[in-house]
């Protein structure tokens, strides 16, 4: 068999792990079997923070990078020849996949560099992908002084997001084109995020903390806009925004509160505020 083939078939081996195993509602992480252990693991907590969570998140850049990149997809093509009727929707999944499984990934390595870089390690505590029966808390942020924050990534390319209060809904305002449009997913993700972090609490995730008081410390939800999206701050009700922090974010009341901010913000909104 010609080596081409061989090293083609090596791709489609992995590419068909990445494939099968990136549900959008698990870990990125998971996507090569990484051995991590669940949040509801009450005696062990191996997650990777800080450095160690940073330096895995860049491996795995570097690994789904090299089975994404031309010559895997090629060779994918190539080897489901005997099936070209679906050849070119398969190779359509798999590219997307591929894909959000990089911006997935480039969110959390942005951030985590940025709050490395501004609070350094000493006290904080960074965890990526904090796995829940209910799915999976993009990163989970423990400051110095013992606050929590649970924080979901999202972004919506060259794009401005805003939260309308009246219809409890999110909506995108596309660079250059007039009106809104649902951005539903997000949306979607409000009350699971709530569950989320009542989840971590309830089974006393360490996560959360080792000792009773620390477990029974608030844990603040927000949704952090990254990349080139951007909030709606022109269209915004002003009485929308609250002081947070050491900035103004956009408060959402659903029965429970949840924050939505940039990641130009972010940094400012997890400081203490100043005190009078």
């Amino acid at each position: 068999m010609n080596k081409a083939i061989i090293n083609n078939r090596v791709y489609l081996e992995l590419l068909s792990i990445i494939i099968s195993q990136l549900d959008p509602n698990a870990s990125c992480l998971e996507c090569l079997d990484r051995n991590l252990l669940s949040a509801s693991d009450r005696e062990r907590d191996r997650y990777p923070i800080n450095r160690s969570a940073l330096n895995d998140l860049q491996v795995m850049q570097d690994e789904i990078i090299a089975v994404a990149d031309s010559k895997a997809i090629f060779g994918y093509a190539l080897i489901i020849l005997l099936k070209p009727s679906i050849a070119n929707s398969e190779l359509a999944a798999a590219q997307k996949r591929l894909g959000e499984a990089i911006t997935r990934i480039n969110r959390l390595t942005d951030i985590i560099g940025l709050l490395l870089t501004n609070f350094g390690d000493s006290g904080l505590k960074l965890t990526i992908e904090v796995k829940t029966e209910l799915g999976v808390i993009d990163l989970f942020v423990k400051m110095a002084d013992l606050r929590n924050f649970a924080l979901m990534l999202r972004s919506n390319g060259n794009n401005y997001i805003m939260w309308q209060k009246d219809r409890k809904q999110f909506y995108i305002r596309h660079t250059g084109i007039r009106g809104l449009k649902h951005w539903g997913t997000t949306t979607q993700i409000l009350e699971t995020f709530n569950l989320q972090t009542n989840w971590l609490q309830k089974v006393k995730s360490p996560i959360i903390g080792s000792t009773a008081s620390q477990r029974k410390k608030p844990i603040i939800r927000a949704i952090v806009l990254t990349g080139e999206t951007e909030l709606d701050k022109l269209h915004h009700d002003p009485e929308a925004k609250v002081d947070f922090g050491r900035t103004k974010v956009v408060k959402i009341d659903a029965g429970y509160t949840t924050y939505l901010l940039q990641s130009i913000d972010l940094v400012k909104f997890l400081m203490p505020p100043v005190e009078s």
